[in-house]
Protein backbone atom coordinates (compact mmCIF):
# COMPACT_ATOMS: atom_id res chain seq x y z
CA UNK A 1 0.00 0.00 0.00
CA UNK A 2 1.00 3.60 -0.58
CA UNK A 3 0.43 4.33 3.11
CA UNK A 4 3.08 1.85 4.26
CA UNK A 5 6.85 2.19 4.20
CA UNK A 6 8.22 -0.97 2.56
CA UNK A 7 11.73 -0.38 3.88
CA UNK A 8 10.60 -0.21 7.51
CA UNK A 9 8.39 -3.27 7.08
CA UNK A 10 11.29 -5.33 5.75
CA UNK A 11 13.71 -4.09 8.41
CA UNK A 12 11.48 -4.68 11.44
CA UNK A 13 9.76 -7.86 10.23
CA UNK A 14 12.92 -9.45 8.88
CA UNK A 15 11.25 -10.59 5.67
CA UNK A 16 11.03 -9.59 2.04
CA UNK A 17 8.08 -7.36 1.09
CA UNK A 18 6.78 -6.71 -2.42
CA UNK A 19 4.91 -3.42 -2.74
CA UNK A 20 2.51 -3.30 -5.67
CA UNK A 21 0.53 -0.06 -6.01
CA UNK A 22 -0.88 1.91 -8.93
CA UNK A 23 -2.74 5.24 -8.92
CA UNK A 24 -6.16 5.29 -10.47
CA UNK A 25 -7.18 1.65 -10.10
CA UNK A 26 -10.38 0.11 -8.81
CA UNK A 27 -11.42 -3.34 -7.60
CA UNK A 28 -11.30 -4.93 -11.07
CA UNK A 29 -7.74 -3.76 -11.71
CA UNK A 30 -6.61 -4.89 -8.27
CA UNK A 31 -8.02 -8.32 -9.05
CA UNK A 32 -5.84 -8.49 -12.18
CA UNK A 33 -2.84 -7.13 -10.27
CA UNK A 34 -3.01 -9.95 -7.74
CA UNK A 35 -3.19 -12.56 -10.50
CA UNK A 36 -0.29 -10.91 -12.31
CA UNK A 37 1.87 -10.88 -9.19
CA UNK A 38 1.19 -14.48 -8.24
CA UNK A 39 1.75 -15.79 -11.75
CA UNK A 40 5.02 -13.88 -12.08
CA UNK A 41 6.58 -15.61 -9.05
CA UNK A 42 8.74 -18.70 -9.41
CA UNK A 43 7.29 -19.84 -6.09
CA UNK A 44 3.64 -18.80 -6.05
CA UNK A 45 3.33 -19.31 -2.28
CA UNK A 46 2.85 -15.99 -0.48
CA UNK A 47 2.26 -16.24 3.28
CA UNK A 48 0.83 -12.75 3.93
CA UNK A 49 -1.02 -10.20 1.81
CA UNK A 50 -1.92 -6.71 2.97
CA UNK A 51 -4.94 -5.48 1.03
CA UNK A 52 -5.98 -1.87 1.55
CA UNK A 53 -9.68 -1.23 2.10
CA UNK A 54 -11.87 1.78 2.84
CA UNK A 55 -15.60 2.55 3.13
CA UNK A 56 -16.01 3.70 -0.46
CA UNK A 57 -13.71 1.25 -2.22
CA UNK A 58 -16.42 -0.49 -4.24
CA UNK A 59 -17.78 2.63 -5.90
CA UNK A 60 -17.20 3.04 -9.62
CA UNK A 61 -15.36 6.14 -10.78
CA UNK A 62 -15.22 6.66 -14.54
CA UNK A 63 -12.56 9.37 -14.38
CA UNK A 64 -10.22 6.91 -12.66
CA UNK A 65 -10.98 3.69 -14.46
CA UNK A 66 -11.42 4.73 -18.11
CA UNK A 67 -7.71 4.74 -18.92
CA UNK A 68 -6.37 2.75 -15.99
CA UNK A 69 -5.31 -0.11 -18.27
CA UNK A 70 -2.49 2.17 -19.48
CA UNK A 71 -0.83 1.83 -16.09
CA UNK A 72 -0.13 -1.81 -16.88
CA UNK A 73 1.65 -1.48 -20.21
CA UNK A 74 5.01 -2.38 -18.61
CA UNK A 75 3.64 -5.80 -17.63
CA UNK A 76 2.23 -6.87 -20.99
CA UNK A 77 4.63 -9.80 -21.21
CA UNK A 78 2.66 -11.51 -18.43
CA UNK A 79 -0.34 -13.42 -19.87
CA UNK A 80 -2.88 -12.22 -17.28
CA UNK A 81 -1.94 -8.56 -17.78
CA UNK A 82 -1.63 -8.91 -21.56
CA UNK A 83 -5.16 -10.29 -21.70
CA UNK A 84 -6.48 -7.47 -19.51
CA UNK A 85 -4.88 -4.73 -21.65
CA UNK A 86 -6.12 -6.41 -24.84
CA UNK A 87 -9.70 -6.36 -23.56
CA UNK A 88 -9.58 -2.75 -22.31
CA UNK A 89 -7.57 -0.96 -25.02
CA UNK A 90 -8.39 -0.27 -28.63
CA UNK A 91 -6.83 -2.66 -31.12
CA UNK A 92 -4.49 0.09 -32.37
CA UNK A 93 -3.45 1.09 -28.86
CA UNK A 94 -2.79 -2.51 -27.90
CA UNK A 95 -0.81 -3.28 -31.07
CA UNK A 96 1.44 -0.21 -30.76
CA UNK A 97 2.39 -0.95 -27.16
CA UNK A 98 2.75 -4.65 -27.82
CA UNK A 99 5.21 -4.10 -30.65
CA UNK A 100 7.06 -0.99 -29.42
CA UNK A 101 8.21 -1.89 -25.91
CA UNK A 102 9.71 1.49 -25.03
CA UNK A 103 6.27 3.07 -25.52
CA UNK A 104 5.01 1.19 -22.45
CA UNK A 105 7.01 3.28 -19.99
CA UNK A 106 5.81 6.74 -18.94
CA UNK A 107 7.94 9.31 -17.13
CA UNK A 108 6.04 8.51 -13.93
CA UNK A 109 6.74 4.78 -14.24
CA UNK A 110 10.44 5.43 -14.85
CA UNK A 111 10.65 7.83 -11.90
CA UNK A 112 9.02 5.36 -9.52
CA UNK A 113 11.15 2.52 -10.77
CA UNK A 114 14.21 4.65 -10.07
CA UNK A 115 13.01 5.24 -6.51
CA UNK A 116 12.71 1.49 -6.09
CA UNK A 117 16.20 0.89 -7.45
CA UNK A 118 17.53 3.41 -4.93
CA UNK A 119 15.55 1.71 -2.17
CA UNK A 120 13.81 4.99 -1.31
CA UNK A 121 10.39 4.18 0.09
CA UNK A 122 9.60 7.18 2.29
CA UNK A 123 6.56 9.25 1.34
CA UNK A 124 7.21 12.48 -0.56
CA UNK A 125 4.10 14.09 0.96
CA UNK A 126 5.20 16.56 3.63
CA UNK A 127 2.22 18.94 3.60
CA UNK A 128 -0.77 19.05 5.95
CA UNK A 129 -4.42 19.38 4.99
CA UNK A 130 -5.92 22.85 5.39
CA UNK A 131 -8.49 23.63 8.09
CA UNK A 132 -11.09 24.36 5.42
CA UNK A 133 -10.59 21.02 3.72
CA UNK A 134 -10.43 19.20 7.05
CA UNK A 135 -13.79 20.54 8.23
CA UNK A 136 -15.63 20.27 4.91
CA UNK A 137 -18.74 18.01 5.05
CA UNK A 138 -18.34 14.87 2.93
CA UNK A 139 -21.72 13.26 2.23
CA UNK A 140 -21.52 9.73 0.86
CA UNK A 141 -23.52 6.52 0.97
CA UNK A 142 -22.82 2.82 0.74
CA UNK A 143 -22.17 1.94 -2.89
CA UNK A 144 -21.40 -1.72 -3.58
CA UNK A 145 -22.03 -2.69 -7.23
CA UNK A 146 -22.44 -6.44 -7.53
CA UNK A 147 -19.63 -6.80 -10.08
CA UNK A 148 -17.09 -5.06 -7.85
CA UNK A 149 -18.09 -7.10 -4.81
CA UNK A 150 -17.66 -10.24 -6.90
CA UNK A 151 -14.17 -9.20 -8.02
CA UNK A 152 -13.23 -8.51 -4.40
CA UNK A 153 -14.43 -11.88 -3.16
CA UNK A 154 -12.78 -13.67 -6.08
CA UNK A 155 -9.52 -11.94 -5.17
CA UNK A 156 -9.81 -13.12 -1.58
CA UNK A 157 -10.60 -16.63 -2.81
CA UNK A 158 -7.53 -16.69 -5.07
CA UNK A 159 -5.25 -15.60 -2.23
CA UNK A 160 -6.64 -17.80 0.52
CA UNK A 161 -6.80 -20.85 -1.77
CA UNK A 162 -3.04 -20.46 -2.25
CA UNK A 163 -2.51 -20.44 1.50
CA UNK A 164 -2.07 -16.70 1.96
CA UNK A 165 -3.16 -14.99 5.16
CA UNK A 166 -4.92 -11.79 4.07
CA UNK A 167 -4.81 -8.64 6.20
CA UNK A 168 -7.53 -6.16 5.23
CA UNK A 169 -6.08 -2.82 6.30
CA UNK A 170 -8.04 0.39 6.70
CA UNK A 171 -5.26 2.92 7.38
CA UNK A 172 -7.76 5.80 7.80
CA UNK A 173 -9.12 8.76 5.92
CA UNK A 174 -10.11 11.98 7.67
CA UNK A 175 -12.72 11.96 10.42
CA UNK A 176 -15.35 13.91 8.46
CA UNK A 177 -15.99 10.86 6.26
CA UNK A 178 -17.05 8.92 9.33
CA UNK A 179 -19.16 11.68 10.85
CA UNK A 180 -20.89 12.66 7.58
CA UNK A 181 -22.65 9.29 7.49
CA UNK A 182 -21.87 7.29 10.64
CA UNK A 183 -24.39 4.55 9.80
CA UNK A 184 -22.80 3.91 6.42
CA UNK A 185 -19.31 3.99 7.92
CA UNK A 186 -20.32 1.49 10.62
CA UNK A 187 -21.93 -0.75 7.99
CA UNK A 188 -18.72 -0.93 5.94
CA UNK A 189 -16.49 -1.52 8.96
CA UNK A 190 -18.83 -4.32 10.07
CA UNK A 191 -18.72 -5.77 6.55
CA UNK A 192 -14.92 -6.03 6.60
CA UNK A 193 -14.94 -7.35 10.17
CA UNK A 194 -17.46 -10.03 9.22
CA UNK A 195 -15.15 -11.25 6.45
CA UNK A 196 -12.41 -11.67 9.03
CA UNK A 197 -14.68 -13.27 11.63
CA UNK A 198 -15.85 -15.88 9.14
CA UNK A 199 -12.52 -16.88 7.62
CA UNK A 200 -9.47 -18.16 9.53
CA UNK A 201 -7.10 -16.72 6.91
CA UNK A 202 -8.41 -13.14 7.04
CA UNK A 203 -7.79 -10.37 9.57
CA UNK A 204 -9.18 -6.83 9.57
CA UNK A 205 -7.16 -3.94 10.97
CA UNK A 206 -9.21 -0.77 11.48
CA UNK A 207 -6.96 2.21 12.23
CA UNK A 208 -9.73 4.82 12.17
CA UNK A 209 -9.83 5.26 15.98
CA UNK A 210 -6.07 5.80 16.06
CA UNK A 211 -5.48 8.16 13.16
CA UNK A 212 -8.62 9.61 11.51
CA UNK A 213 -9.08 12.42 14.14
CA UNK A 214 -5.48 13.65 13.73
CA UNK A 215 -5.37 16.46 11.18
CA UNK A 216 -1.58 16.76 11.28
CA UNK A 217 -1.21 13.28 9.74
CA UNK A 218 -3.03 14.00 6.46
CA UNK A 219 -1.88 15.55 3.20
CA UNK A 220 -5.44 15.61 1.84
CA UNK A 221 -8.75 13.97 2.81
CA UNK A 222 -7.70 10.47 1.74
CA UNK A 223 -3.89 10.44 1.86
CA UNK A 224 -1.57 10.43 4.82
CA UNK A 225 1.53 12.60 4.78
CA UNK A 226 5.03 11.45 5.67
CA UNK A 227 4.40 11.61 9.40
CA UNK A 228 1.10 9.73 9.06
CA UNK A 229 2.68 7.06 6.89
CA UNK A 230 5.42 6.49 9.47
CA UNK A 231 2.91 6.07 12.31
CA UNK A 232 0.67 3.74 10.30
CA UNK A 233 3.68 1.64 9.33
CA UNK A 234 4.83 1.37 12.95
CA UNK A 235 1.36 0.30 14.08
CA UNK A 236 1.11 -2.17 11.21
CA UNK A 237 4.45 -3.73 12.15
CA UNK A 238 3.24 -4.30 15.70
CA UNK A 239 0.00 -5.86 14.49
CA UNK A 240 1.74 -8.03 11.91
CA UNK A 241 4.18 -9.29 14.53
CA UNK A 242 1.21 -10.29 16.67
CA UNK A 243 -0.52 -12.05 13.75
CA UNK A 244 2.68 -13.80 12.66
CA UNK A 245 3.43 -15.00 16.17
CA UNK A 246 0.30 -17.13 15.96
CA UNK A 247 1.35 -18.67 12.63
CA UNK A 248 4.45 -20.37 11.27
CA UNK A 249 4.73 -19.46 7.58
CA UNK A 250 6.56 -21.92 5.36
CA UNK A 251 8.66 -19.31 3.55
CA UNK A 252 10.08 -15.91 4.47
CA UNK A 253 8.55 -13.57 1.95
CA UNK A 254 5.55 -11.28 1.91
CA UNK A 255 3.36 -9.25 -0.38
CA UNK A 256 1.75 -5.87 0.22
CA UNK A 257 -1.05 -5.23 -2.25
CA UNK A 258 -3.18 -2.13 -2.64
CA UNK A 259 -3.84 0.92 -4.69
CA UNK A 260 -3.20 4.56 -4.05
CA UNK A 261 -5.92 7.04 -4.90
CA UNK A 262 -8.77 4.98 -6.26
CA UNK A 263 -9.61 3.15 -3.04
CA UNK A 264 -10.94 6.20 -1.28
CA UNK A 265 -12.84 7.78 -4.09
Amino acid sequence: MKTCNKGLLEKDLGMKVSKYCREGVLIKQRHVMVQHFLLSQKDSSVPYVIYGVDPNMFANSDDLSTNSYKLFYPFMETPAMDEYVYKEASLWDYAVHKLVRCSRFSDTAIYRSARGWMNYWESMASGTISNENWNKPRPWKVNMPEENVRYFHETLDILTSRGAHVILLYPSIIKSYETSNPEAFAYMMNYFQALADNHPQIDFLNYAPLFSPRQELFEDPVHLNRKGEALVTQQLIRDLQSIMSKKQPRITSGFSAGNSRAASR
